[in-house]
């Protein structure tokens, strides 16, 4: 697809920034341990897609917040050691044992529960956190001695296996996190006066990973900084060597040369004090555009910082362009890396009275994704070609399980087209081009190819002015095999990706940098 066709909601991903703030951290921290954290959709950059990079770029450990995180990340083939510590009181240990996912413990309920699912499984691998001062989950002060004791006797009787200790930091001063470093250290004292010897102990993240060098013990939790975004006020990400990871952008969808006094969007909070350019950005606060930095905020459009003009709706906002020359299909860069001139996550967060996380874990699903398998974005059309057994239906199922597609993907021979809403908020259309003849006939189905991502099998040779750029993916196995032959069906197959077009090329490229 062209770049100019880009879709109006874009978060671009920047891996490549992502493996440079995995090395600095680690050669920042070093010898500890990093634990890259992928909570929260890998704080909106795509849990999946950053996992899998951090873990090749030679993370040790990856931590999640729940257990569903977690194993959606091992059902993605993601095995690099795994950490979840915020658990329901219905939460399944028995799957995160077999998943091999280390449980934090925050009480003496969930340590026996912990210990109650190690049936055939092995014992359980915790790590024991405790409230060093934030009053939220972890062990109460009050609840160490017992969780401790009671702990010691499960390790030595083979129930579970307690590889660390662990805490979390109010990051309120340098003060306050000594009272609570002195609590931390009290607590593993406490631990090993027990019988317990932890392997691993945690109390740092990003900002006192970099700060504060004895507070990284065996292991920090590389958070915020893995994406490029500072900690705290004191903090330089740039200075550092850290780049954002994220850009948010949208393509102008309208401009309108307006009189002074115009009137701008709901409640009239601005007015034009001149003759002016209106342009039409389709990003809202449904996109996690914060509704806050209406009237404050700024994006960059061919270089230059344009205000945000008037109350932020649902799916929309404008800004001010002045007498700029912008044009429909012109980008406007929310946020990105301030390098490239384009207003930073923190920005906006300055803008709307919030912090930078808040900024980049809120964006909403109807944005598309423009790293890792690339097949986010509308106007992408693959075809599955092969012969019959190949697995071509098969795959496209696992590429509607990617997307997040709803409803069953099954072959569509009968109906020869199905669409799947998807969780990014762009359709995957399923075809099956084997009754149809020519390329005349496929363009009958009228598809819609520039607003879905379109998956298409037995499609060679049906393409001439349907469509500029696909993918082709061919599946080859034993010539002739079939269903009942007798034949090995999960013998290998030989498959061969080429890319036609300018959009093609770039799906074929992107998939064998991700091999």
């Amino acid at each position: 697809m062209p770049e100019d066709a880009a879709p109006f909601r874009e978060a671009r991903i920047d891996l490549d920034a992502l493996r440079s703030n995995l090395a600095i951290m680690r050669q920042l921290v070093a010898p500890a341990q990093v634990m890259a954290v992928v909570k929260a959709d890998a704080y909106g950059h795509g849990a999946e897609l950053v996992a899998r990079t951090v873990a090749d770029a030679g993370a040790d450990w990856l931590g999640v917040a729940d257990l569903d995180e977690g194993l959606a990340l091992r059902r993605a083939g993601i095995a690099t050691p795994m950490l979840a510590w915020l658990h329901g009181p219905d939460a399944d240990f028995e799957l995160a044992v077999a998943a091999g996912i280390d449980l934090g413990i925050s009480s003496l309920a969930q340590l026996e529960r912990a210990a109650a699912t190690t049936s055939g499984l092995g014992p359980t691998v915790v790590q024991l956190k405790v409230d060093s001062g934030l009053s939220r989950n972890g062990i109460a002060p009050a609840d160490r001695a017992a969780v401790f004791e009671r702990a010691a006797a499960l390790e030595k009787s083979g129930g579970i296996r307690v590889r660390g200790i662990f805490s979390h930091l109010s990051n309120t001063s340098r003060a306050d996190d000594d009272r609570q470093l002195q609590i931390f250290d009290q607590a593993v004292a406490e631990a090993r006066a027990a019988g317990l010897d932890p392997e691993l102990r945690h109390l740092a993240a990003t900002q006192a990973a970099l700060e504060r060098p004895s507070m990284r013990f065996e292991l920090v939790r590389i958070g915020i900084g893995l994406y490029g975004l500072p900690a705290a006020e004191s903090m330089d990400a740039g200075a550092l060597g850290l780049r954002p990871v994220m850009q948010l952008s949208g393509a102008v969808t309208a401009v309108r040369r307006v009189p002074a006094g115009t009137h701008v969007s709901y409640g009239y909070t601005h007015r034009t004090d001149r003759e002016t350019t209106l342009a039409l950005v389709p990003l809202g606060y449904a996109d996690g555009v914060p509704r806050a930095a209406s009237n404050r905020a700024a994006v960059a459009i061919r270089g230059r910082r344009c205000p945000v003009v008037g109350r932020i709706a649902m799916d929309q906002f404008l800004v001010d362009a002045g007498d700029a020359a912008v044009q429909v299909g012109d980008r406007a860069v929310l946020w990105g890396d301030p390098a490239d001139g384009v207003p930073s996550a923190e920005d906006w967060a300055d803008a709307a009275g919030t912090i930078g996380y808040e900024i980049v874990t809120r964006v909403g699903p109807r944005v598309a994704c423009a790293e890792g398998l690339h097949l986010r974005r509308v106007g992408d059309l693959v075809l599955l070609n092969g012969e019959l057994g190949a697995g071509k239906t098969t795959l496209a199922r696992g590429l509607g399980a990617a997307l997040g597609a709803r409803g069953a993907v099954t072959s569509p021979t009968f109906v020869l087209a199905r669409e799947h809403p998807t969780a990014s908020g762009v359709p995957l259309v399923h075809v099956d081009a084997y009754r149809l003849a020519t390329a005349r006939e496929l363009d009958d189905l009228d598809l819609d190819y520039d607003h879905a991502i379109v998956v298409v099998e037995w499609g060679a040779g049906k393409l001439d002015g349907v469509s500029e750029s696909w993918l082709s993916i061919d599946i080859r196995r034993r010539t002739g095999a079939a269903a009942d032959d007798g034949l090995d069906h999960d013998e290998p197959r030989q498959v061969t990706i080429t890319g036609t077009g300018p959009r093609g090329l770039e799906l074929e490229a992107s998939l064998q940098t991700a091999e």
